[in-house]
């Protein structure tokens, strides 16, 4: 999968060139219809030919980078792997072509620069989610990423061998253990607890690594150590961490992944309605927001773009709009773009459908509300 830098240096190298752009939905479980996107691509495929100017040369390009793409496909016999797959082509070279962990729409596009925005999509799959179950004993690390669940880290605490020499039942001061008055039973209660806090100390260190700067982060375990870990939290992780008490340390990857799968929705969701809201706010202000595609262009032309906020409806409804919009962030710089769906979309189509955060106000900005 690519990096965000890895898609925007791909989209700058490919921009001027014609760009033969392939996305399939690999999101199918039917067996009797295992090869049923070779159709859908011929189809596909044939109707973009046909669009393609002959006279120019267009046809003998097209072909050749089709065939680069087909050359690519041919390694595949039922299934396409993931739930979507994407090729970029020119006729000299097969530039990228992999599965994702999205479901894509069928497309075939021939022209000027790389179709991006089914893409710039799928990369919100790239995100790290990192679960973290832990006891007192014991703590497991998974990271799950582009569809995958890595195997668990499984970390231990670092007791010491208690000196618990010359600790008798009653509480008489020793000269043996360095705790005056204290029983057997004390000594190794108080070990264990200093244990546990290291445990959860490391434990969070990784966790936290792991999730990088855009990562979800997952709680689970025991109530006492799920509340130690999120005492150990950096304010980076601020909105990012989800407690799931129910979670345990017993779990298979088999059990984890779907309720992992739906915590980070979740996250996500609650994520893109808090920045919508927050930009919404600031352009209602005179801030640093946009809404509207006047008020969204007029920035994007003037690199005042930050982040990119569409609405899954919009895309739908204006894909043509959508592309232009975030070929114009990337051509800026700009890789954060999110779609929104549920009830972050609905708020948004209610200002267009569009809104932005900027790094800078550009003057005389229309369509801020």
């Amino acid at each position: 999968m690519l990096a965000d830098w890895e898609l925007v240096d791909l989209y700058r190298r490919l921009r001027d060139r014609d760009v033969l752009s392939v996305y399939l939905n690999a999101d199918e479980h039917d067996p009797a219809e295992k090869t049923a996107w070779r159709r859908r691509l011929n189809s596909l495929a044939a109707r973009a030919r046909g669009a393609t100017d002959a006279a120019s040369g267009g046809r003998s390009a097209f072909d050749a980078s089709l065939a680069r793409v087909l050359e690519r496909l041919d390694q595949y016999t039922g299934f396409l792997p993931g739930r979507g797959w994407v090729a970029f082509a020119t006729p000299d070279r097969l530039w990228y072509a992999e599965p994702l962990a999205a479901p894509m729409p069928d497309m075939v596009a021939w022209g000027e620069g790389m179709r991006v925005a089914p893409l710039v999509r799928g990369l919100k799959q790239n995100r790290p989610v990192v679960v973290l179950l832990l006891d007192r004993q014991r703590a497991r690390l998974f990271r799950y990423r582009a569809g995958v669940l890595s195997e668990p880290q499984d970390m231990v605490p670092d007791t010491p061998e208690p000196d618990v020499a010359g600790v008798h039942g009653g509480k008489r001061a020793t000269t043996h253990t360095g705790m005056r008055g204290a029983t057997c039973t004390d000594v190794l209660r108080c070990l264990e607890d200093m244990a546990a806090e290291r445990l959860a100390r490391l434990a969070v260190d990784r966790a936290v690594a792991c999730a990088g700067e855009d990562g979800f982060l997952v709680l689970g375990g025991t109530p006492e150590m799920i509340a130690a870990a999120a005492r150990r939290l950096p304010k980076t992780m601020t909105g990012r961490v989800v407690e799931l008490p129910s979670l345990h340390l017993a779990m298979t990857p088999a059990e984890l992944k779907p309720m992992l799968e739906g915590a980070a929705s979740a996250l996500s969701r609650k994520q893109q309605e808090d920045l919508l809201r927050e930009v919404l706010d600031a352009a209602r202000a005179g801030g640093l927001g946009a809404v509207g595609r006047e008020g969204v262009e007029h920035a994007l032309r003037e690199g005042g773009v930050e982040t990119l906020l569409i609405s899954r409806r919009l895309r739908e409804s204006d894909p043509e709009l959508v592309e232009r919009c975030i070929r114009a962030a990337l051509d800026a710089g700009v890789t954060r773009v999110e779609e929104l769906a549920g009830e972050g979309a609905d708020l948004l189509d209610g200002e267009g459908g569009i809104a932005a955060r900027l790094r800078f106000r550009p003057a005389q900005t229309v369509g801020a509300a």
